[in-house]
């Protein structure tokens, strides 16, 4: 038997009142594979409820007030539901202060990720209860198989089957660095202003020395840092970084319907330069932004290269150095 997070099989009952709902997740429960959990209920919280981050082995909501003894209770209540019901492994949401594992937010509701547990992922820990976050258990498991430990991303498949994984937040001014093929935080700093738009890479389309391709997701609900939501591809800016092109890609929800124009390119623009001015030996410039078709092509164009060097290197695969920079074989 699993013990999975409630807001992840569809439960409001996130801090917000919100679920983060993932159908492969909801599937177990209807199964009668997996038993429900909301730690921070079960301590007594109610939803909605002020937001709470770790801080200094406390954890404290962002109104101040100190609700080290909730997580605590709905931890040791969580803790005898999986005893009880003979739990050994758990898949809990990524990032929360109850139930994050590997890393959570720091502390000082800015949206900077630092490594460490929740209240109830450490508590679990303690106890023998192997814990996944939903990003883990979504990039590894098998059809019908058991769960198994987080291995490389795959290869996107194409344009309409794409991911991003999210980096920085919009409104935030943190930029977190996640390795492109295990998901594994590196490393957290600040930039010049907040991102406009969530920020973060196309997953599966970096390898072979070449890096993933950068990406703003446009959406109209929250995109945390650490997610790996699927996107579809809208447009493309085209970016020069000491005379190299460069592409910026644009991306909404493939749930979502939006529209992007003109007035994204110049908040775009504003943004890279701010950014970029902290940087003397960096000269910027901008071109076009460009519609879903061109993006998609460029996208497509990296997916062939990756499947040249598949297997060999990129030297013996044959990429000459505009290839390898990303752009489109002239």
């Amino acid at each position: 038997m699993l013990l999975v997070s409630g807001c992840l099989a569809g439960i409001p009952c996130r801090w917000d009142g919100a679920e983060k709902g993932v159908e492969a997740i909801v599937d177990l429960v209807r199964r009668g594979e997996a038993i429900l959990v909301c730690p921070e209920q079960l301590g007594g919280l109610t939803t909605p409820r002020s937001p709470s981050e770790p801080k200094g082995g406390r954890v404290l909501s962002r109104d101040g007030l100190d609700v080290t003894a909730e997580f605590r209770r709905g931890a040791e209540i969580t803790l005898a539901i999986a005893k009880r019901y003979g739990c050994t492994e758990a898949i809990l949401k990524a990032r929360s202060p109850s139930c994050g594992s590997g890393q959570v937010y720091d502390g000082s509701f800015s949206g900077r990720l630092v490594p460490g547990d929740g209240v109830t992922a450490a508590l679990l820990k303690e106890n023998g209860i192997r814990i996944y976050t939903e990003e883990e258990y979504l990039a590894t498991r098998a059809a019908d198989g058991p769960l198994r430990a987080a291995g490389p991303a795959p290869v996107a498949t194409g344009a309409a089957g794409l991911e991003a994984f999210i980096e920085a937040e919009a409104g935030s001014d943190v930029r977190n660095r996640y390795d492109e093929s295990t998901f594994a935080l590196a490393e957290s700093f600040q930039v010049a202003m907040p991102y406009p738009h969530a920020y973060g890479f196309l997953v599966g389309t970096g390898g072979a020395g070449l890096d993933a391709l950068d990406c703003y997701l446009v959406t109209r609900t929250k995109a945390v840092a650490g997610e790996r939501l699927p996107c579809r591809i809208v447009g493309v800016l085209e970016f020069f970084e000491n005379g190299e092109k460069d592409f910026k890609f644009i991306a909404t929800r493939r749930t979502e319907n939006l529209q992007v124009g003109a007035s994204l390119r110049d908040e775009l623009v504003a943004f890279l330069r701010v950014v970029f001015s902290r940087f003397e030996e960096v000269e910027t410039g901008f071109g076009d932004l460009l519609g879903r078709e061109a993006a998609e092509g460029l996208v497509a164009e990296r997916l062939r290269l990756l499947e040249k060097a598949s297997g060999a290197g990129a030297a013996a695969a044959g990429i000459s150095p505009a290839e390898a920079d990303g752009k489109p074989a002239s």
